[in-house]
């Protein structure tokens, strides 16, 4: 206690090991007090989140109140290392030891003591809490941010380092925004129909201090209010198209989020996960590339097979029964198998593609022009085609390709120019937080970006769709980019890349005169000149707008690379030079900003990884 402004108080943590109450909800119950310095600020108790993970780790200080233990072997109490044991089957003796020792050799080496992990915690419930159990690890020793210590994530082998360049390419950022993104998770435990034969109940996981608002909800019911709330993305978003809400909004004179959310408030329109089984609202088309959804990825294969193709399958789980089914999702029949058609793109023959309507022979590694980047080292790799794809095989590249001209050369008379109404999840950490201010859910009103999802329209003209892929569009020159909250001008490397790529003639046709990117190589060259990972230029703005934001000077971590630009084509000017040596990638805003040739410094917070190529997807 350093002032006397402080007072201490006792909160009440939940603990969840011991049993249940009667008539108690949560599988856990039970809770301990601990004691915390406050200070009162406008009449509230307010303390740190410090003092709050010390009172949770079960920390004593002079004059706190509460339960504490009376040494690291004390189980009765949570935090401490025999209480652990009885969870974990560690013994309490080597947690000790691995924690004195980690924190030692931080000491001793200035932080370079490290966590290295592979999936590891991501196949058990509650990961995300695992996570940070590492950072509060690591951050309390000193080693986050040190080259050779912090946390090591390989999840996966393959991390797209120009990210925002391939991120801008393949969801069509530069003539479209926002894309339509959700956790495929969510996406396929309604689609193939898991939820009718899942019976935990939301509050189960809920605190035991109190009842809850959980009480009487499945797990979907919580899917389905967050989706309401605009909490999580979901697609197909309402009960009727989104194009057919953007025509509907039109005849009646009304802005789009202004005529949906009437809708919503009349209940003449509901949200498509209320109702996931009726026809207007399953998914129809399912395009698999490179992946053996069937074989491999999917969880609980059984089901995807009954529910989402309507094929032979051996589920086993009986449905739930009547009284114990959820309270906001239409019950109904289940859909005998959802899609209309799957198609597969792929060189091997899998469970997916003997599922699928249309399997089309895709090029290999070698047949085709791609890049490749990893977590494990610094360096960009370029593929080149070694030999040409054989027979009807195509590369992903261009198959994608083909099919967005097809459906420009279908779509006057079809389709046409539509106002697609995209909606928009609520941000984390942005003003739209604020919209539940002190964490208090407001009542539903079906207000568009406050109550519910944000609600954008936009024009999309599907007789341009192949033009729109072979050119790049306006929005990059105008807009920008933006990556982890930092703002980039790419006026001068959309110019460079028209020099670079050549560009679209004057035709009369969407992005006439824009920069090209109408093969493999020229759309890797456009995923590199957009990112600061591979533009040097781009790495120094990122930096400088960084010194601005947080006064400390950043930018000399990439000054001198400012001509720094790895592309594909500029490797193979000669044909000695064919077979191109990897490029190292420069410091960045984006990623770790430190690095060298033996050792990545690696920021856990700043990690995300992606399993595809830049140079192989494209939108439309």
């Amino acid at each position: 206690m350093d002032t006397d402004e402080w007072e201490p108080v006792e909160i009440a943590l939940p603990r969840f090991d011991l049993p249940a109450a009667p008539g108690q909800a949560s599988i856990g119950g039970g809770y301990v007090l601990r004691g915390v310095p406050v200070r009162r600020v406008n009449g509230r108790l307010v303390t740190t989140v410090y003092d709050i993970l010390l009172a949770q780790y079960a920390v004593e200080r002079e004059g706190l109140p509460g339960q504490w233990p009376t040494d690291y072997m004390d189980a009765s109490t949570p935090g401490t290392p025999a209480w652990q044991e009885e969870f974990t089957s560690v013994p309490a003796g080597a947690a000790i030891k691995i924690g004195r020792e980690f924190a030692a050799n931080a000491v001793e080496t200035q932080g370079r003591s490290m966590i290295l992990m592979g999936a590891g915690t991501n196949h058990y419930y509650h990961s995300d809490e695992m996570y940070r159990t590492f950072l509060a690890l690591t951050e309390m020793c000193g080693t986050q941010g040190r080259n050779g210590g912090g946390w090591a994530h390989y999840v996966g082998q393959e991390k797209v380092r120009p990210i925002m360049g391939w991120g801008s390419f393949t969801f069509a950022l530069d003539w479209a925004r926002p894309p339509r993104q959700m956790i495929s998770t969510g996406w396929y435990y309604m689609t193939t129909d898991q939820w009718r034969y899942d019976g935990a109940p939301a509050s189960a996981m809920a605190n035991p201090i109190k009842s809850s608002h959980l009480d009487g909800k499945q797990l979907v019911d919580t899917l389905v209010e967050s989706v309401q709330r605009g909490w999580m993305p979901c697609y197909p978003t309402f009960s009727k198209g989104s194009t057919q809400l953007g025509r509907e909004a039109a005849e009646a004179g009304m802005a789009p989020a202004e005529y949906v959310s009437q809708e919503l408030r009349e209940g003449r329109l509901q949200f498509a996960i209320e109702d996931p089984d009726a026809h207007h609202n399953v998914p129809k088309i399912l395009a698999n590339w490179r992946t053996n959804l069937l074989g491999s990825s999917a969880k609980g294969t059984e089901f995807f097979l009954r529910h989402m193709l309507g094929t032979g399958n051996e589920v086993n789980a009986e449905e739930l029964e009547e009284g114990n089914r959820p309270a906001s999702v239409n019950w109904r029949d289940a859909h005998p198998g959802k899609l209309d058609l799957m198609w597969v793109a792929d060189f091997r023959n899998t469970s997916t593609t003997l599922h699928s309507d249309v399997v089309l022979p895709a090029a290999t590694w070698y047949e085709k022009h791609d890049l490749s980047s990893t977590d494990m080292h610094p360096f960009m790799h370029c593929f080149d085609e070694a030999v040409n794809p054989p027979w009807e095989a195509r590369t992903d590249f261009e198959v994608f390709q083909t099919l967005a001209h097809l459906v420009g050369r279908l779509a006057p008379g079809h389709l046409g120019t539509q106002t697609d109404v995209v909606a928009v999840p609520l941000g984390h950490d942005s003003p739209d937080a604020m919209t539940m201010a002190d964490g208090v859910v407001p009542e539903q009103t079906w207000t568009p970006g406050k109550t519910m999802p944000k609600l954008v329209p936009i024009e999309r003209d599907y007789t341009q769709v192949g033009y729109k892929f072979d050119r790049m569009g306006p929005l990059l020159e105008k807009a920008g980019l933006a990556s982890k909250g930092v703002a980039y001008n790419v006026q001068e490397a959309f110019e460079q890349l028209g020099d670079l790529n050549g560009r679209a003639p004057m035709d009369g046709n969407a992005g006439e005169g824009a920069p090209l990117c109408d093969t493999a190589i020229k759309a890797a060259n456009m995923a590199m000149r957009f990112s600061g990972t591979t533009n040097g230029s781009l790495a120094v703005q990122g930096f400088r707008t960084l010194e601005k934001r947080v006064g400390n000077e950043m930018a000399f971590l990439a000054e001198g690379d400012e001509e720094k630009k790895i592309t594909l084509s500029g490797h193979r000017r000669t044909a000695a030079q064919r077979h191109h040596q990897p490029r190292v990638v420069g410091f960045r805003a984006r990623w770790s900003p430190l690095q060298c040739l033996c050792a990545e410094r690696r920021v856990p917070q700043a990690m995300a990884h992606a399993h595809r190529s830049p140079a192989v997807l494209r939108r439309s």
